[in-house]
């Protein structure tokens, strides 16, 4: 017993020094509380929701310390920024921490180092913030937001030499963002203000504070492979040197396009290009790679006796269907409001010069086909005239089809009206007969003739007989039969039924 006690209290003094020791190397070991306060970021330049979007670092005429900073509001939801704070941007770069605000969407918070209305001052806009401690240095600044849990937000210059933009001469500028929101630590993303609002009248300072940022670039970005309002019957390849590309097709979203990638499918284009200093160039252009597709059908009209007309409509599917036309050049060639032009040609054949015609927008019946009517006139010895539509549509999409025609003698004329004509009629004299007949020889031919014209007239009812005896010679042997055993079997009731017979059985 006395030997386990002293194992027990053995091992206790063990735990207490090995205690002991831990404690000395928390440190060391990694082991020490966290601490009350963390920083985290969400990039090193921040999420942008919020940006730095102007800097006055330059002062103004009236004061070289007449300096603001303005911040802008890129979403379109307003933001709390109470207890914001500016890394760099108060006296001796500490913070300018930001007391009470809200910035609405899209909108812009100043903050000044002296009032509107300041005798040091030559601003005519009410700053959101006034506080004297704003200081912006010329030189080796850098900027950083946070936001009220220390997320860094946006930052503004790369904290070596000059500011990024912005002037300090006789006229003061301010430093302005580029309206394409990026990287605020890179000079492109930068540039020195060209306009002046915002200020007093007398003020020569320019800057834009509380309104949109002016354009240090007036150059919209050159692009070139597709061409605005065109057609194209191919792919098509837009170039462009500078900016972002979006690309819509039919009205649907716009993703990012890149300069030099084709565009295949047959649709209606939108590329937007914008540059760092947001000028932009739109290209509309349309892709077609589809033929036109003809449906030829004939319709016989009686235009009159003796007149054939046959109306031939052409019905088309696709891109040649009919649309309002702008003018008609020469040629048949329709140009339209889409800048293209199109053509619908119909050729009738089997004639000894061919008949060409330009159907247009005029030629468009209520059902919104291609109609045409032609007087086929006297086609003597022709029994089917051919004829075929070719089209080119906007985009220069060329189709024929051949297969029309129409039967002229199906074409059903309407009944002419035979002339009256005179009926003669022959007057018979008296015949004389001849010597061997009592009459002349003279008078014979009278009498044959007259005999020739009543046989003639004698035929019909000669014929007529004819088909009486051939009926009557019809009537069936079995219904003879049948009608004599019905006489046979009467005979012999009548009989039976007689007075003599019954006597004779008395």
């Amino acid at each position: 017993m006395n030997k386990l006690k002293e194992t027990l209290k053995n091992l206790k003094k063990k735990i207490t020094l090995f205690a002991v020791v831990m404690l000395a190397l928390q440190p060391v070991l990694g082991l020490a509380a966290l601490p009350a306060k963390t920083f985290a970021s969400v990039s090193t330049t921040g999420s942008h929701e919020v940006v730095i979007n102007e800097i006055a670092w330059a002062g103004s005429t009236a004061s070289s310390n007449d300096e603001w900073i303005e911040l802008y509001n890129t979403t379109a939801s307003s933001i709390d920024i109470t207890d914001w704070r500016i890394e760099g941007a108060a006296t001796s770069g500490s913070d300018l921490t930001i007391s009470d605000g809200i910035i609405p969407a899209h909108g812009y918070f100043l903050i000044a180092n002296y009032a509107a209305n300041s005798e040091s001052s030559t601003l005519n806009v009410t700053p959101d913030m006034v506080d004297s401690s704003l200081s912006l240095s010329n030189s080796g600044a850098q900027y950083t937001l946070y936001d009220d849990t220390d997320n860094i937000i946006d930052t503004a210059d790369d904290g070596s030499g000059v500011p990024l933009a912005g002037e300090n001469g006789i006229v003061k500028k301010s430093m302005e963002r580029n309206r394409v929101i990026a990287d605020g630590t890179l000079a492109t993303s930068w540039h020195t203000a060209t306009t002046s609002v915002g200020f007093d009248a007398e003020a020569t300072e320019m800057g834009t504070p509380k309104s949109l940022n002016s354009l240090s670039d007036v150059t919209p970005p050159v692009v070139t492979g597709v061409e605005d309002g065109h057609i194209y019957n191919v792919d098509v390849t837009p170039i462009f040197t500078e900016g972002t590309g979006h690309l819509s097709l039919n009205g649907g979203i716009a993703p990012t396009w890149e300069s030099g990638k084709p565009v295949h499918n047959d649709g209606v284009y939108i590329l937007t290009v914008t540059d760092a200093a947001g000028n932009e160039t739109v290209v509309h252009f349309t892709i077609d790679q589809t033929l036109p597709d003809f449906t030829l059908a004939t319709d016989p009209i009686v235009a009159g006796p003796g007149v054939k007309t046959v109306k031939i409509t052409v019905g088309v599917d696709g891109p040649l269907a009919p649309q309002p036309a702008t003018s008609i050049s020469t040629g048949g060639r329709e140009v339209h409001a889409l800048g293209g032009t199109w053509e619908l040609k119909l050729t009738i054949h089997d004639l000894e010069d061919p008949l060409v015609v330009y159907l247009d927008s005029s030629n468009i019946n209520v059902a919104g086909k291609y109609e045409y009517i032609y007087n086929i006139g006297d086609f003597v010895g022709k029994k089917t005239v051919n004829f075929d539509a070719e089209g080119t549509d906007l985009a220069g999409n060329y189709t024929m089809d051949p297969s029309g025609s129409f039967g002229i003698n199906n074409l059903v004329l309407s009944p002419v009206i035979p002339p009256t004509s005179t009926v003669v009629t022959a007057v018979a004299t008296t015949p004389v007969v001849d010597e061997q007949f009592g009459g002349s020889s003279s008078d014979q031919g009278e009498v044959k003739a007259d005999t020739t014209i009543k046989k003639d007239e004698q035929k019909p009812d000669d014929n007529n007989q004819k088909t009486e005896t051939k009926d009557k010679k019809n009537i069936p042997l079995w219904g003879i039969i049948f009608l004599l055993i019905l006489a046979g079997i009467g005979g012999y009731l009548f009989y039976s039924q007689s007075p003599e017979k019954s006597n004779g059985k008395k």
